[in-house]
């Protein structure tokens, strides 16, 4: 079907150039190109699309249903669908969903909404043809345009690939067609933007105006680590994330499970973002909402773009980000000393610190050697050979001798002693032990864990 219409315009246009040349001397390529195209509009163009001076067609496919609905000026800020094809139906470029699962072009990183830009001659998703058959549209209003290449993409062509390619480029001086969908005008964006945020946190974790950080930015701390220590803009942080938009769609994360759930296949480097607030290497909403926290706190942030990729967007990851555009995370800080649980255990650091009594928790540490009753620190003993199997010590490094800073493993007699100890275990020494029980202090000091119940090297 394809090459049927294209042959019959290019006798249309062989018999258009003869008459051409015979009056014309010189070349001429762009009124060629508008006799071509003109040349198919009467073979095949609606009878509905008015020719404009500059010659472009515009065909409009459903009219605004508000007379007096705002209309795309210049320098307006608009929410626009759009689907570029040409002559022959392919596509070469979409926002819709359903023309991208038609094309075989579908991709589950791809937000296919209306695009929020800005009506200028200079804007880089916008060809002059677009540019102009905008103005005067008004919100609500569907036009087809029919270009010739010097309102299209002329001698160059183009080639889409940033998600929302269809399966065809535009070749060089190729005519084309642009179904355009004026979704919205906007007065002021920012405005606009704002009362998104401030009525998504008031709908979805019924926060109000007054419960911001900072304007029109929500911080939900929904689990808050009761060991947590308070975070600094000095500390370094590892961040898991969830990234979305405000219609659910995940923008971005590094949780395998998450990314297996979004866009359906596991992620390569799934590892925790390493965060230090006063690098200031992430959007400043992290700076806001990480120095008000705690480590091993839970957290889920929505804000304007104001904290977020601002007035440019950002069009570097495998999905778009709009200007104007609000966004919201979910994210978890790990505990940098643990919170006792098997995945995060305290660090002996932690234990030394919290002075806690505190049952039924796991902690990690480095066995470095045994201590004898009554426990002091000069029963303690560093190197082979050791004295008693019912106990270790275990510190934050494998070399340390400050007995001040030892905890004492009481090891049950059973397969945790037998396991552990440093006399049938020689090996063992200097080894990581991760162990759980119960915290209690020693009149030395010493935290000791006694009822170990578990244990991990």
């Amino acid at each position: 079907m394809k090459k049927r219409s294209w042959k019959i315009l290019t006798l249309a246009v062989a018999s258009l150039l003869a008459v051409s040349c015979a009056e014309k001397p010189k070349d001429d390529m762009g009124g060629i190109e508008q006799m071509s195209l003109d040349a198919w509009m009467a073979a095949y163009g609606s009878p509905e699309a008015q020719k404009r001076p500059n010659g472009m067609y515009v065909e409009t496919l459903t009219e605004a249903a508000d007379p007096a609905a705002l209309t795309a000026e210049k320098d307006s800020w608009i929410q626009l669908n759009y689907t570029g094809m040409l002559l022959d139906g392919s596509v070469y470029v979409s926002r819709s969903e359903e023309v991208a699962r038609l094309e075989g072009t579908f991709s589950r990183r791809v937000h296919y909404v209306p695009q929020l830009l800005q009506v200028t001659e200079s804007s880089y998703f916008l060809n002059k043809g677009q540019y102009e058959g905008l103005l005067g549209m008004k919100e609500g209003e569907k036009t087809r345009l029919y270009l010739p290449p010097a309102l299209a993409y002329g001698s160059s062509g183009t080639s889409i690939s940033d998600g929302y390619q269809g399966q065809s480029s535009v070749p060089a001086n190729r005519p084309i067609m642009v179904d355009m969908e004026l979704v919205r005008v906007f007065d002021d964006p920012t405005e606009y933007e704002n009362k998104q945020v401030d009525e998504y946190a008031a709908a979805n974790w019924q926060m109000a105006v007054n419960d911001t950080i900072k304007p029109h930015f929500f911080l939900d701390i929904y689990s808050s680590d009761v060991y947590g220590d308070a975070i600094t803009k000095d500390s370094t942080t590892s961040i898991y994330y969830v990234a979305s938009f405000l219609d659910g769609f995940v923008l971005d994360t590094n949780i395998d499970s998450v990314a297996l759930r979004a866009f359906g296949s596991e992620l390569t480097d799934a590892e925790a973002l390493s965060y230090t607030p006063v690098d200031g290497d992430l959007i400043t909403a992290f700076y806001e909402a990480v120095t008000r926290m705690k480590y091993g706190d839970r957290a889920r942030m929505v804000f304007t773009s104001l904290y977020g990729y601002g007035t440019d967007g950002n069009y570097s990851g495998s999905t778009q980000v709009d200007p104007y555009t609000p966004l919201v995370y979910d994210f978890y800080i790990e505990p940098n000393k643990g919170n006792g649980t098997e995945e995060y255990p305290f660090t002996t650091a932690k234990v030394l610190d919290m002075k806690r009594e505190l049952d039924d928790v796991w902690v990690w540490g480095y066995i470095t050697g045994t201590v004898t009753s009554p426990i002091s620190e000069q029963n303690a003993h560093y190197e082979s050979p050791f004295q008693t199997q019912a106990n270790v010590m275990i510190a934050s490094f494998p070399n340390n001798k400050e007995f001040s800073q030892m905890v004492i493993v009481e090891l049950p007699e059973g397969d945790i002693r037998n396991n552990v100890n440093l006399i049938t275990n020689p090996t063992k020494h200097k080894r990581r032990l991760q162990v759980k029980g119960d915290i209690r202090f020693l009149e030395s000091g010493n935290p000791v864990i006694t009822n170990v119940t578990d244990y991990a090297f």
